[in-house]
């Protein structure tokens, strides 16, 4: 019986990638303005189409020679991505939409914030730590770093959400329905109030100087660093 579950289980999912790809065809041939989301898994929003690896390996040029020599893209989503990748391989990718991404449209980037004041929530992201799927994670980036990245490659920045140098949150307002990022200060603010054992190591951990912002704004329980760059 399991090996049947898992044959049906196997199928259900090749099929399912099979049905993403053709459907991400069909977006990119009938839509003016592309719109993609970077590895999306099961993510999908309006107006938006969702990639993955299978068939949009972002360090592979090769990909997008296939499916953008002849229709550049306009904007892009990417959550929680760049940090499962080497500072190589996001230098690689950063290259690559530079050629097939068109002049002064938009990537909005979300990853986790490495400057947030809690060290548990450092310790949940970083690498090989304990928070989930951060065994996979290559990179904790903060604001700085981020912006050295894309500034090099020649693209404009506007800052979004993120947690600056002295460790103090700072955000602008932003349209939701069209830029949505699901681990931000507006969606999954309590993450660690969930459990109390959880929340209380969360609390601890930050320093008394920067405890009084959290006590003030329950919000900042689990942020990104998000961050807006425009190809010039």
């Amino acid at each position: 019986m399991n090996i049947i579950k898992s044959i049906i289980g196997v199928s259900s999912n090749l099929i399912k990638k099979r049905k993403d790809f053709l459907y991400f065809k069909r977006y990119i041939k009938e839509n003016k303005k592309i719109k993609i989301i970077i590895w999306a898994s099961d993510t999908k929003y309006k107006w938006w189409c969702s990639t993955n690896i299978e068939f949009l390996n972002i360090r592979k040029e090769k990909d997008f020679i296939k499916h953008f020599s002849s229709k550049n893209i306009n904007n892009i989503l990417t959550e929680h991505v760049l940090e499962h990748l080497s500072l190589d391989d996001i230098d690689k990718w950063i290259k690559n939409i530079s050629k097939y991404m068109k002049k002064w449209w938009k990537i909005r980037i979300a990853v986790p914030d490495g400057n947030h004041p809690s060290k548990y929530y450092i310790d949940y992201v970083k690498p090989n730590w304990f928070g989930a799927w951060s065994d996979d994670h290559k990179v904790l980036l903060n604001l700085k770093d981020l912006i050295q990245i894309w500034e090099s490659n020649w693209f404009k920045v506007e800052l979004i959400e993120y947690f600056d140098d002295n460790w103090v949150f700072n955000k602008v307002n932003y349209n939701e329905e069209d830029w949505f990022i699901k681990r931000s200060y507006n969606r999954e603010a309590l993450r660690f109030q969930n459990n109390k054992e959880e929340y209380n190591k969360f609390i601890k951990s930050i320093d008394e100087k920067h405890l009084e912002q959290f006590a003030n704004d329950e919000s900042l329980h689990f942020t990104s660093l998000i961050v807006d760059f425009i190809k010039k």
